[in-house]
């Protein structure tokens, strides 16, 4: 027998985008709520702004779920055969049996309420779930920051407001404002009990000239890295999740505002790719030309012999990932950790571990494109999940790919 999803109203609102994944069935009374809470001056901001934003991608997406309507009949159904108030719950679930019915298929009945669930599974005996336990790999995918847009009404109570979570945000997550007409017009960050504008001038480094963020996200990453002694860089080929805290640290570098930058990385070899096998010279050597972490530094400062040059210094050492046991990094340096996607739990545990307070430390991968371990062991989420929310922790998902059309078109393959 077929089996389709049927959303109620609060779990169609908790899942957004995530919803359309698939066709999926709700109740007419489903849209009568939703319009009605989009208005109500009982619910909260961050709740209206969802009925808002539900709206849209149901306009948008009408070829994706079908509405199931009620009458009269089903109206009295409900009241002499289950003995219940036709009330906009009861008509909701109601709705999904009637067309279990109608239809000879499996209904599985979504819903976050407790007391929704229990009348759609002991009273019409359909399935249920809760949001959460749907299987969608990315449902609870934090990005660090929300992009919303506001009509002026809105725009004007969220900076009369500034002290009111309204959009229930975590400690250290950044909201990118946009107008009706799609334009960007602020950016804040949610933390000390008020919402904080986040101003980034551009600054100098040798090696990389004048940088200065290219959107406001990298905005966002440019002002977790600044601001926060751990950050989590994620995003795709190309997106700036390298090249921007390195130029960050090398500028402190030369200021000599810190004495020295570490490169953590994984000696494995890239997916699908042979090892180079045996190679001449001392452990430097080795490690600049047997690892990705040669090219990826050598395509930032031009050639290796000038990465070697760094390393004679003392201004910058390279660290596998082997060897993290016997290393602590002191409060005065700065540790990039390399394409971090490849790394399980303990042993970016062991990295943070030794860190002394106040080193400042940024772990960058690209979690879903790029993993070459089993997704079930991947640390880079474990570490979203564990610090998300901590004072001194920022992450940022970057998303525009700035290397070259090229590299963009090759995305879609």
């Amino acid at each position: 027998m077929d089996c389709r999803k049927f959303y109620d109203t609060n779990s169609i609102l908790d899942l957004q985008s995530r919803a359309f994944d698939e066709d999926f069935l709700i109740s007419q009374m489903t849209l009568q709520e939703i319009e009605d809470i989009k208005t109500a001056y009982r619910k909260d901001e961050a709740t209206k702004y969802k009925a808002r934003q539900i709206s849209r991608l149901l306009d948008e997406n009408e070829d994706k779920y079908e509405v199931v309507g009620y009458n009269t009949d089903l109206l009295t159904y409900i009241k002499e055969q289950k003995l219940l108030e036709p009330g906009p719950d009861n008509i909701i679930v109601a709705s999904a049996y009637y067309y279990q019915e109608l239809h000879q298929i499996s209904i599985l009945f979504v819903s976050n309420d407790l007391n929704l669930k229990h009348i759609a599974r002991k009273i019409f005996g359909l399935n249920t779930i809760g949001t959460k336990d749907l299987d969608f790999a990315d449902i609870d995918e934090y990005t660090g920051y929300r992009v919303i847009s506001m009509n002026d009404d809105e725009m004007a109570y969220f900076y009369s407001n500034l002290d009111k979570n309204i959009y229930n945000m975590v400690r250290n997550e950044y909201i990118i404002l946009k107008n009706n007409n799609g334009e960007i017009i602020d950016t804040y960050k949610w933390g000390d009990g008020e919402y904080t504008k986040v101003v980034y001038t551009a600054f100098q480094s040798r090696y990389f000239g004048k940088v200065k963020p290219l959107d406001q996200i990298q905005q966002c990453a440019m002002d977790s890295i600044d601001k926060n002694d751990i950050t989590l860089l994620f995003g795709r080929a190309g997106s700036g999740k390298t090249t921007l805290p390195l130029s960050y640290f090398m500028s402190k570098l030369e200021k000599s505002k810190i004495k020295k930058c570490y490169f953590v990385y994984s000696f494995e070899p890239l997916k699908h790719a042979r090892t180079l096998g045996y190679e001449k010279g001392d452990h430097t050597t080795k490690l600049l030309y047997s690892a990705s972490i040669g090219n990826i530094l050598a395509s930032k400062f031009g050639d290796l012999i000038e990465v070697q040059r760094l390393i004679e210094d003392g201004k910058i050492d390279i660290i596998p990932t082997a060897n993290i046991r016997g290393v602590e990094f002191e409060s005065d340096s700065m540790v990039i950790v390399s394409e971090a996607q490849n790394l399980d739990v303990y042993t970016l545990k062991t990295i943070i571990q030794r860190c002394k307070e106040g080193c400042k430390q940024v772990y960058e991968g690209d979690i879903i494109e790029q993993t070459d371990v089993n997704i079930d062991h991947l640390g880079m989420r474990r570490m979203m999940e564990v610090f998300k929310g901590y004072e001194k922790f920022g992450c940022i998902k970057l998303k525009n790919n700035y290397r070259s059309e090229a590299s963009e078109i090759a995305d879609k393959m």
